[in-house]
């Protein structure tokens, strides 16, 4: 992972970002505006692996067209973002952390889980970007990124408000 700062992406962030539907063109728009403005002011977007593979599972299971895959693809060669994964020095606080997050917060999903932690870890993380609310402003992974994280990093949908 490179040294620059950054924001990751939860996938539905991603997904909302390469795809506009009549339900999603307010989402759609933001979440464009919000990758726009970050690659303008030169702050990275990251996406872990986690993340890339959950967007390729739904992307098919949705019958996403084929355009929205190369979507991505284009976007990553445009260096819009970047795939990451854990760095091999912070893969124990990634497990422990991961096992922390599951048992406070049940009900939210392995894999969100599993994307929280890791952009909890990876130092140059400033925040993860997302439009899930259960993780916005949430009391419990509040406390718990407190206890895990040592720099400044939010959680929201929009790093500029």
């Amino acid at each position: 992972m490179s040294s620059t700062d950054c924001y990751h992406l939860d996938t539905c962030f991603l997904i909302d970002y390469l795809t506009e539907q009549k339900n999603n063109r307010e989402i759609h728009r933001k979440a464009k505006q919000v990758i726009d403005n970050l690659n303008y002011k030169r702050i990275g977007v990251s996406i872990s692996q986690i993340a890339t593979g959950e967007f390729i599972k739904v992307a098919a299971s949705k019958g996403y067209r084929n355009q929205t895959i190369i979507d991505f693809y284009e976007s990553l060669l445009a260096n819009r973002y970047v795939i990451t994964s854990v760095e091999p020095s912070d893969t124990d606080k990634f497990v422990d952390l991961s096992k922390e997050l599951r048992k406070a917060e049940k009900w939210v999903g392995q894999t969100d889980v599993l994307i929280l932690a890791h952009s909890m870890v990876a130092s140059n993380c400033m925040g993860l970007l997302t439009f899930a609310g259960d993780l916005i402003s949430n009391p419990i992974i509040d406390a718990i990124q407190k206890k895990w994280v040592d720099r400044k990093f939010i959680i929201t949908s929009d790093p500029f408000r």
